[in-house]
């Protein structure tokens, strides 16, 4: 369950970080700000799981925890 709310927590961090890309982008390349933005926006999906993992069973699993 706590992984799921990290996953969540990531997944908002780093779309907010893609949409702010892909703005800045079209202001200076508008024909690559959406094939950037989306890969970008499926990128942060399938990265986030992965950090999220990390993030879990590094810092807050119990297990990983000194007695």
């Amino acid at each position: 369950m706590v992984v799921m709310i990290v996953y969540a927590v990531v997944v908002v961090i780093l779309e907010a970080i893609a949409v702010l890309i892909g703005l800045q982008l079209d202001k200076w390349l508008p024909a690559l700000a959406l094939p950037v933005a989306l890969s970008l926006f499926f990128g942060a999906i399938a990265a986030s799981w992965f950090i999220s993992v990390y993030i879990t069973e590094r810092w807050l699993s119990k297990s990983a925890r000194p007695a």
